[in-house]
């Protein structure tokens, strides 16, 4: 799981690849797609640490292919809550799906 750390204050975008599963110009639908968070008490924390409607396509970074890396910007949070649990559920134009988490830690210096 790949893992994160922010201040309180910083806001920005993490992001979720399917770069080594997909299939061959196989692109994520966007309108298909959500990302979700809880805290380390297992509670809903969405609206906490996720910026509502940030959620954005991207390439790869070698431009080979189109719309397979989803993103969405992080807000806020608390280090009392964290770890964070950060869920996209992607679904592609070829019927996959694929759910990728990372693990958000706010940490105040």
């Amino acid at each position: 799981m790949k893992k994160i750390k922010k201040q309180i204050y910083e806001e920005f975008f993490v992001y979720a690849s399917i770069l080594n599963v997909q299939d061959s110009y196989e692109s994520i639908v966007l309108g298909s797609c959500s990302v979700t968070a809880i805290d380390t008490n297992e509670d809903d924390a969405t609206a906490d640490v996720l910026e509502a409607g940030t959620e954005a396509l991207s390439d790869d970074p070698n431009g080979i292919y189109i719309n397979n890396v989803l993103s969405v910007r992080v807000k806020a949070g608390t280090e009392a809550l964290s770890p964070y649990k950060i869920t996209f559920y992607i679904v592609t134009d070829k019927g996959n799906k694929w759910e990728i988490d990372l693990q958000l830690t706010i940490k105040e210096n």
